[in-house]
């Protein structure tokens, strides 16, 4: 990932994951999964469906050591099976 996200962030710092995708029960477990699988911890995810019902936004905070972690986990929940859009 070309990103000039290394000079923006002081590490380690909390960061916010948005993550769209179809309203599969599957979405949360996918998303969280993959989360706990690189940075363990305690979260809340905030879930907020879509007007029609089509899609959830689920928004997690986690706690980054560096750029790699960062780039890793975004590339990570972009290619689950339910996720449209990683912000």
């Amino acid at each position: 990932m070309n990103s000039k996200l290394n000079e923006l962030l002081k590490f380690p710092c909390a960061l916010t994951y948005k993550v769209i995708g179809f309203s599969k029960p599957q979405l949360l477990e996918q998303v969280m999964t993959t989360i706990q699988n690189y940075i363990p911890g305690n979260y809340d995810p905030k879930i907020q469906p879509s007007h029609k019902g089509t899609y959830h936004s689920i928004s997690v905070t986690v706690l980054v050591t560096d750029i790699k972690q960062v780039e890793t986990l975004y590339q990570e929940l972009s290619a689950l099976k339910f996720v449209r859009m990683v912000l």
